[in-house]
C-alpha cells in the first residue's frame, strides 16, 4: 500500500505542475506528458496491468480526439495528453474494469468540467461560443474525486 500512495503522490505532483503551468501560460509542455505516459505504461506491465492501461489510454486519446471537434468544447493537445494519463493511472488502481472505469471517468470528468463552465459564465456574462476556461483544473478535480473514490 506504502508504494500505492508515492506513486499516486507523484502523480498529484505532476498534476499539480500541470495545473499551474496551464493557468499561468495557457500552454501545457509536452516535456510533462510524455515522461510520465512512459512511466504509466512501464510501471503498469510490471504490475501485471500493461495491456488495459494501455487500451484505456486508447480509448481516451481516440475518444477526446473525435470529441475535440464538436465546436463548444476546445481541447488542447496538452489537455488530451493529460486525460490519457489521469485515464492510465486510474487505471492501476481501479477496482473496475477497463470499460467501467472509462465510463465513470468520463462522466465525472464532463460533470466537472460543465460546472467550471457554468460557474465561469455566470461571474463573466458576456461569454459566448467556445469553452472559456482552463482543462487543467477540471481534470485535476476529477482526479481528485476519483482517486478518493476508488482508494477508500
Amino acid at each position: 500500500m506504502p508504494t500505492e500512495h508515492l506513486f499516486l503522490f507523484l502523480f498529484l505532483v505532476y498534476m499539480t505542475v500541470n495545473v499551474y503551468d496551464d493557468l499561468k501560460s495557457h500552454t501545457t509542455k509536452n516535456a510533462y506528458h510524455y515522461p510520465m505516459a512512459a512511466i504509466l505504461l512501464i510501471t503498469s506491465g510490471f504490475m501485471g496491468y500493461g495491456i488495459s492501461t494501455f487500451l484505456i489510454g486508447i480509448y481516451a486519446l481516440v475518444f477526446f480526439i473525435l470529441f475535440s471537434n464538436i465546436p463548444i468544447i476546445q481541447f488542447g493537445a496538452g489537455d488530451i495528453k493529460m486525460l490519457v494519463n489521469v485515464y492510465m493511472i486510474l487505471n492501476l488502481f481501479s477496482p473496475f474494469d477497463t470499460v467501467t472505469l472509462f465510463s465513470v471517468i468520463s462522466v465525472v470528468y464532463f460533470f466537472v468540467s460543465y460546472s467550471f463552465e457554468f460557474l465561469v459564465r455566470l461571474k463573466k456574462r458576456k461569454l459566448k461560443g467556445a469553452h472559456v476556461h482552463a482543462e487543467a483544473p477540471a481534470i485535476f478535480t476529477t482526479f481528485v474525486l476519483i482517486t478518493f473514490l476508488i482508494t477508500r
